[in-house]
């Protein structure tokens, strides 16, 4: 071996390469050398990741979990091997034999040749090569291609292997040229040298979760690329073939493009075990798309998934794994803005799609809008159940196709088939008609950036025209452009309704190059992999690509993600995120380093992100009970500050149905303020220190909680108490105070019960709102009036129940059954929010016409009480969009806890950060535990960094 001199002008980390490389120090190499020998040519960082992936790269960094690749040099023996090789062209033999010797052990090969003739050609070039390979051939069809021989002829002996390798002599003559580059870069991440592979082998070796490997996506591809495509038709037929579920659906997905890649036999049984014919695969001359072969492709990373195993992407030149996920070219992003203005300046028609394009909804689905309006129908009696709309309406647009003998179809042509297909009287039928456009055009917002490209355009004289497939008339897209004040921005539209051709079906598009872009330099702008690009690169249209927002909320972690990949989410889970949705990814270009985090600039844009949904889920909830049992419904000071404004806001649309919701009163009450006057009339020592843990005097204990100060005279209340260590003699030591405390509060429970009558709140039929906990405050209530009050609260604790007991009820939304929640575990987190500018409630006081509360010291949160009201303005325009997208019929569902606290979740979990200030900004007063002022964004490890 000849080491090289070495190179001081290399910028090297040698103790990060030797610990990043374990391998360095069992050949005892200078790590410095060992990088000039043989770690330069393996493609390996000199520094950390850091410091050295292409900053290009650096948009998906947060999308997945990135591994360092531990190299290997060699491996003597291992999993059995099948290697599958696809011949078909003889001229490729030499090059394919030649990676195959890189395997390190012997391995079996099975190949697939076109001619016999072939088959001493492979003898002889993998003898010549010194591939440890024993061969296996079968002259094949080539029907399926690369898949068709692989599982029609191999597949049981590939089964009976640990690993497959599987590959083949890639042309793709139909690109135009041979891809002699693209078929490079997939055979030197799978084969390029014995490193390359005992690394992969050994990687198989020591992490049996992994089920399939395989490189990044060739540069020279596009990022539509990792799409369905003319496939999507395709899925279902493919999982019932197989006997699986669960595949993605929707969105970009990963695979291996290219159709290589190693797999762990076990990953894709239920592939290897179907009893495939070449009758499963189409003849030749196959289709560049939809075929079985594309399906199979396309759904290898779903299958492993559904097998229970991780897919890996392998990228040498960041020395990374993506464990299930791929980086799918997606920096490519970061140029898109900079090369469509450029196309925008040298164009002469500019053609851009409608929906999720120009325009993306407030919904997180184009369906969750339509079962919506069965919802409305049902709220306003049309209809018996919400799910009948939907039905209903498909059966409708499908007869309308069927019969109208059009292209397309337009809104009504489909409600005037709802006399043919359902029951529904006409005022049904036209209320949802009315429903149906109205909500449709609300719930469109334009995208930003898409506005300014069509400015550029216009500019500089470029045609800039409307192509959309849609069932709504010319008349809906003129009508929603001159709401926004963009209609004098386009030149014309085309909508299939009115032309009779359609995007999808690839009809418009030879029709457009016909009208609009003959002789001239033209671009479509377009959301729809399929539609928008695949078609018109047909007609030899160019085009842009963008992603929408659906998929843009996916990338960046936002949304029902879990549900949307594999089937549509509920509807409600769609209309509650969709508004956040809409603005946090309204943007088509990404404008920004990455995908992940996603900053919010605002105190008001968190309120409307995070606390938006998450108090809107839990007020509709509060109005569901408060409708069941007609009650007075009391916002409890001081978390009820902003809840009482909020809860009136929907009160207030919801006035237009004519449903007449109790007021929301505000109720100036405490802990402190009621538990002291409780004890003057059920003195309970068990009561007063259960609880969260206090650490103090009795003294301090009696202040904090009871607002009782009995002084230096008497000596046991300096006796110091730990509640939790040992509660038992906190309790005998309050029980010695009984009378004392009793004869002190019998000023502040008549105070205090000439409030709440003052109030109504001594009366049956109330309905309670807090945050929660423990019921602290309702079982004070309760014992105070000897009125049973039901709690709606955020978050219950076991302790709550004792409200039972008393013939009240305690429920937590976010805590039902106190099973556990995001908003539980950081309920401090919402108390620091959910505060008032006013201090705490401490007793009661005749003011000049009525009883008014006497309120504590204030904190730090009262001190930072405008920029919580910024967060509470976000609050309120997330109330008015989807008040006034939707109607208030949305007020009257009710929604997942889960998913209303997915914003905080989110937040917590880094996908979103919080502006600069935001965790100096948190505080509680906790005096009732003893803990004083509690700096929320250290206890809870809060950072906007």
């Amino acid at each position: 071996m000849t080491v090289p001199k070495k190179d001081y002008s290399v910028n090297f980390n040698a103790a990060w390469y030797l610990e990043e490389y374990p391998d360095v120090a069992q050949l005892g190499m200078d790590p410095l050398e060992h990088y000039l020998w043989l770690g330069k040519r393996l493609g390996r960082r000199t520094e950390p990741a850091e410091l050295w992936i292409d900053p290009k790269r650096r948009a998906s960094l947060g999308v997945g979990v990135e591994e360092a690749i531990v190299w290997r040099d060699t491996l003597s023996t291992g999993p059995s091997i099948a290697a599958t090789v696809h011949v078909y062209y003889d001229d490729l033999i030499d090059e394919v034999c030649a990676y195959l010797a890189h395997i390190p052990y012997r391995f079996s090969g099975y190949f697939a040749v076109r001619t016999a003739s072939m088959i001493s050609a492979i003898k002889s070039s993998l003898k010549r090569h010194g591939a440890r390979c024993d061969p296996h051939f079968v002259v094949s069809p080539n029907r399926g291609r690369n898949f068709g021989a692989f599982l029609v002829e191999f597949r049981e002996a590939v089964r009976a292997h640990d690993l497959c390798l599987h590959i083949h002599t890639k042309k793709s003559l139909r690109m135009g040229e041979e891809q002699r580059d693209w078929r490079g870069h997939l055979f030197d991440g799978l084969l390029g040298d014995r490193t390359t592979v005992a690394t992969i082998l050994t990687r198989f070796v020591e992490d049996p979760r992994v089920g399939l490997l395989f490189p990044t996506t060739y540069a020279g591809m596009p990022v539509w690329c990792h799409h369905w495509l003319r496939t999507s038709g395709r899925v279902d037929e493919i999982s019932h073939m197989l006997g699986i579920s669960g595949m993605p659906r929707r969105g970009l997905i990963d695979f291996p493009i290219g159709s290589m890649f190693w797999a762990r036999t076990d990953a894709i049984a239920p592939l290897l075990d179907f009893a495939w014919q070449y009758d499963h695969f189409e003849t030749e001359p196959m289709d560049d798309d939809g075929t079985m072969a594309h399906v199979i492709e396309r759904m290898m990373g779903g299958l492993c998934s559904t097998s229970g195993f991780d897919y890996l992407e392998m990228s040498a030149q960041e020395n990374i794994f993506r464990r299930n996920w791929s980086e799918k070219l997606l920096h490519h992003h970061l140029e898109a803005w900079d090369d469509a203005c450029q196309k925008a300046h040298n164009c002469d028609v500019m053609s851009f799609d409608f929906y999720d394009t120009l325009f993306c909804r407030q919904a997180f689905t184009p369906d969750d809008v339509h079962n919506y309006i069965g919802w409305a129908l049902q709220v306003r009696g049309a209809i018996a159940e919400e799910g009948m709309f939907y039905t209903a309406r498909k059966a409708a647009e499908d007869h309308a196709r069927a019969y109208t003998g059009k292209g397309d179809v337009t809104l009504d042509d489909i409600y005037q088939s709802f006399s043919a297909t359902t029951d529904w009287s006409q005022a049904a039928i036209s209320l949802a008609h009315k429903l149906e456009w109205e909500i449709e055009a609300r719930c469109l917002i334009p995208r930003s950036d898409m506005i300014e490209l069509v400015r550029i355009a216009k500019d500089n004289g470029t045609r800039v025209i409307v192509v959309s497939d849609s069932y709504m008339p010319r008349r809906f897209f003129e009508e929603v452009l001159a709401q926004h004040g963009i209609d004098d921005l386009f030149d014309e539209i085309h909508v299939s309704s009115e032309v009779g051709l359609r995007k999808d079906r690839g009809d418009i598009w030879p029709w457009i190059k016909t009208n609009e872009a003959e002789g001239h330099r033209f671009y479509h702008v377009g959301d729809n992999e399929y539609s928008d690009i695949q078609n018109p690169l047909r007609e030899a249209l160019g085009n842009i690509y963008v992603i929408n927002t659906t998929m843009l909320a996916q990338l960046c972690g936002l949304g029902p993600l879990e549900d949307w990949r594999v089937k549509a989410p509920a509807w409600r889970d769609g209309i509650l995120h969709g508004p956040v949705v809409a603005r946090l990814c309204n943007d088509a270009f990404l404008h920004r380093d990455g995908y992940r985090p996603i900053h919010l600039d605002s105190p008001r844009s968190l309120g409307y992100a995070v606390w938006g949904p998450l108090i809107f889920g839990f007020l509709t909830w509060v109005i569901d009970q408060a409708r069941q049992k007609e009650q007075r419904v009391f916002f409890l000071a001081r978390e009820g500050w902003f809840l009482v404004r909020l809860y009136e806001q929907i009160r207030s649309a919801l006035g237009q149905l004519d449903i007449d919701l109790p007021e929301g009163q505000y109720l100036m009450v405490s802990r402190r303020s009621t538990m002291g006057p409780m004890a003057a009339v059920d003195f309970d020592p068990d009561f007063i220190v259960r609880g969260p843990r206090f650490q103090g005097t009795l003294n301090e204990l009696l202040k904090a909680r009871l607002g009782v100060d009995l002084g230096a005279g008497v000596p046991e209340v300096a006796y110091l108490i730990d509640t939790e260590q040992d509660r038992a003699k906190a309790a005998a030591l309050v029980k010695r105070m009984e009378k004392r405390i009793v004869e002190a509060m019998g000023g502040p429970l008549e105070r205090l019960r000439g409030y709440l009558a003052q109030e109504g709140a001594d009366q049956r039929g109330g309905l309670i709102v807090d945050i929660g906990y423990s019921g602290t405050i309702q079982s004070a209530l309760q014992t105070i009036t000897g009125t049973a009050f039901q709690g709606a609260y955020m978050v219950t604790s076991q302790a709550a129940s004792s409200v039972k007991e008393q013939g009240g009820s305690a429920t937590g939304y976010f805590s039902h059954d106190y099973a556990p929640s995001v908003v539980r575990d950081y309920s401090m987190l919402l108390e620091s929010v959910l505060t008032a500018p006013h201090g705490p409630t401490v007793d009661y006081q005749n003011g000049a016409e009525k009883i008014e509360p006497i309120f504590g010291l204030i904190s730090e949160a009262q001190r930072h009480f405008s920029y919580i009201e910024q967060q509470f303005e976000g609050v309120t325009d997330y109330f008015s969009d989807i008040l006034r997208t939707y109607g208030p019929e949305i007020a009257l569902t009710t929604f997942s806890p889960r998913e209303c606290e997915m914003g905080l979740r989110q937040l917590l979990d880094g996908v979103l950060k919080p502006p600069s200030d935001f965790a100096k900004k948190l505080s509680v007063e906790n005096d009732f535990c003893g803990e004083g002022e509690i700096d929320i964004g250290q206890f809870y490890k809060i950072s906007a960094k």
